[in-house]
């Protein structure tokens, strides 16, 4: 066993860079055994500290044969390496040599770094810089290519167009025979024959007996003294989900009921859904349902009992009575605007009437129509309910060129 050769000690900054530069390169290393001559390659490994030194100075052993060598031979060897193996070594193995350097010189190689990594990237940027512009070169090559192409259809398109007309005119300068039947215009012209049908006529022979009938009846309710019990209401019936309002409209469909007579479909609590009908088509619309297994409900949407919102689990009565009152002015409101003229025009009166919309609404509503005064005084007597709008809400639904009222409401969040 090889003994270690007493030299100079190192510091701890020294001893620092040792252990770094040997990390770095122990793989090339070469065992300097004398006696054993070992010479190999990488078996040199760490091996203790000699704590009898101040400061303690690390030991090194070679595992293949045994010998131990001081930091001072083991410094020694690493810059014999480093000597020799300089002209192979990449960058950041070059930056190992600095470490021993001062502040100013790691900072310096810090800056080359970065220098180094925005080169890179300004050379990815001219590459990528170079291909769009190679790019840009064969799209304008294209559009010139199109644009030739363009004008030679054009060229030709004008040439056939003059051999055409001049054809015409040849035919023109001999009529034809009286005892000939002309041709067709369809033939005659150059126009295309898809051109030439005409427009589909939309007479009384395509209505049905019932929908010819529903008309009739409709229109001669203008002439006829209003009902006794002209007005609107909701009927409220359980429902389990709220289902688009497309797809309720297929179900009442299905059960026979009138869709032209559902002014609205509205959804004001949980499992409750309300259905906006003329009072004089109430009865048809229960029977209809009836026999479907479909039974109105007792609901009342100024019930305090349905506001659910949880903020006011804990007002009182009177305040939960006053916000389910302003819902149930919020869905009125609401509704009319999804109904259509002049319907909605009653609507909103009857909606007054039962105190769900305010006088300034109504006139909001009603001065799409007429102008009124702005006495807020005799604004109720100005606007009585005229009984003709109620009579044309049949006739309005049947006209078969407009589009039925769909809305897609649900209940407020508060509901």
């Amino acid at each position: 066993m090889t003994k270690s050769v007493p030299s100079m000690l190192l510091d701890e900054a020294a001893i620092g860079v040792l252990y770094t530069n040997f990390e770095n390169m122990r793989q090339n290393l070469v065992c300097p055994g004398t006696k054993s001559k070992c010479k190999q390659t990488g078996t040199i490994r760490l091996h203790g500290k000699n704590e009898s030194q101040t400061p303690s100075q690390p030991q090194f052993r070679c595992h293949k044969c045994k010998g131990i060598f001081n930091a001072s031979t083991m410094q020694q060897l690493l810059k014999n390496i480093s000597v020799s193996t300089n002209t192979d070594m990449d960058f950041m193995d070059e930056l190992s040599i600095f470490d021993s350097q001062p502040e100013q010189m790691n900072f310096i190689i810090k800056e080359l770094q970065s220098q180094r990594i925005q080169l890179k990237q300004h050379q990815t940027q001219f590459d990528e810089l170079a291909q769009l512009r190679e790019e840009l070169t064969r799209a304008r090559q294209h559009i010139t290519d199109l644009e030739e192409t363009n004008r030679q259809l054009k060229e030709q398109l004008k040439e056939q167009s003059q051999k055409e007309g001049n054809i015409l005119i040849h035919d023109t300068e001999f009529p034809p025979l009286s005892n000939r039947t002309p041709l067709p215009p369809s033939q005659n012209s150059t126009a295309s024959k898809w051109a030439q049908l005409p427009r589909p006529k939309y007479t009384e022979q395509q209505l049905s007996p019932e929908k010819k009938q529903r008309r009739i009846a409709a229109a001669a309710r203008i002439f006829q003294q209003p009902s006794d019990t002209h007005g609107f209401q909701y009927l409220y019936f359980f429902s389990k989900a709220r289902m688009p309002v497309g797809r309720m409209r297929a179900s009442l469909r299905q059960f026979g009921v009138d869709n032209s007579r559902v002014l609205d479909i509205q959804y004001p609590a949980r499992q409750t859904i309300g259905l906006l009908v003329h009072n004089d088509f109430t009865e048809s619309i229960l029977q209809t349902l009836k026999e479907a297994g479909i039974h109105p409900i007792d609901f009342d949407p100024l019930d305090p009992k349905y506001v659910h919102d949880p903020k006011y689990s804990d007002a009182s009565q009177d305040t939960r009575a006053n916000i389910a009152h302003e819902l149930q002015c919020a869905r009125a409101l609401r509704a009319i605007h999804y109904i259509r003229a002049p319907i909605k025009y009653a609507v909103a009166r009857d909606f007054q009437n039962k105190g769900w919309i305010s006088i300034e609404e109504l006139k909001s509503i009603l001065a799409t129509k007429w102008r009124h005064p702005d006495d807020n005084a005799n604004i109720v007597q100005n606007f009585q309910p005229e009984e003709e709008e109620d009579l044309l809400m049949d006739y309005e639904h049947t006209r078969p060129h407009l589009k039925r009222t769909i809305t897609d409401r649900s209940a407020s969040p508060s509901n």
